[in-house]
């Protein structure tokens, strides 16, 4: 199995990813990338298809892991942690920079709130769970319903319901600008993955991908 992500960055580049699952391997020249790229939609073909500016980078971390502060006994004063200290998540989705940076965010609102330096940092860390939170719901919660269609394991029915609503919404994205954004504006964590359960928004998903007559 194979998914994929496109994007266009500055100076009329495009940055092209590819994902490979189990015994497709990894494209590691440009060559065999842009092979690769020829079974996708053509956009990607297109995308690939110019001057290569870098060479194909690989990695081989697929896993997400967090850690929790909060009610930490004996947790010392003065002392925070940010970035991949915190949660580091499966490259492919884009979480790390955007993540630390809303962490240093947190930092800085919780400096200027004038705490108490000779206890837990326990309110910043409290807001550093939101930040960690949202950008869970984002990687691992993908990762997790490959994993679960891969194992056959049994899903609960809400989180079939969930998975079922983003999947409309992933759909539609091709076919409607305002979906595209709003799902870019999550996936870059420009706005909490919430925006994306709004009724309205899913009703014209689902609009969008019913067949026509």
């Amino acid at each position: 199995m194979r998914t994929k992500l496109s994007g266009w960055v500055e100076n009329d580049q495009w940055l092209v990813m590819l994902m490979s699952y189990e015994h497709h391997p990894a494209a590691e020249s440009i060559d065999s990338f842009r092979a690769a790229c020829t079974d996708l939609p053509p956009i990607f073909a297109k995308a690939s298809s110019g001057s290569a500016t870098s060479e194909v980078q690989t990695y081989h971390q697929a896993d997400s892991r967090r850690r929790d502060f909060i009610g930490l006994a004996n947790f010392p004063a003065r002392l925070i942690a940010v970035g991949d200290a915190v949660a580091s998540f499966n490259p492919i989705y884009g979480q790390g920079l955007s993540s630390a940076a809303l962490h240093a965010s947190c930092l800085s609102e919780y400096l200027n709130s004038n705490p108490d330096l000779t206890t837990q940092a326990t309110s910043y860390f409290t807001s550093l769970q939101v930040v960690v939170d949202a950008a869970w719901t984002i990687s691992a919660g993908s990762d997790a319903a490959r994993q679960d269609l891969l194992t056959g394991a049994e899903v609960p029915e809400p989180v079939q319901h969930q998975r079922w609503a983003m999947n409309q919404i992933l759909q539609a994205t091709l076919k409607d600008r305002s979906i595209a954004e709003a799902f870019v504006a999550v996936t870059r964590m420009q706005a909490h993955p919430n925006t994306l359960q709004d009724p309205a928004l899913l009703e014209r998903a689902v609009a969008l991908n019913r067949p026509t007559p």
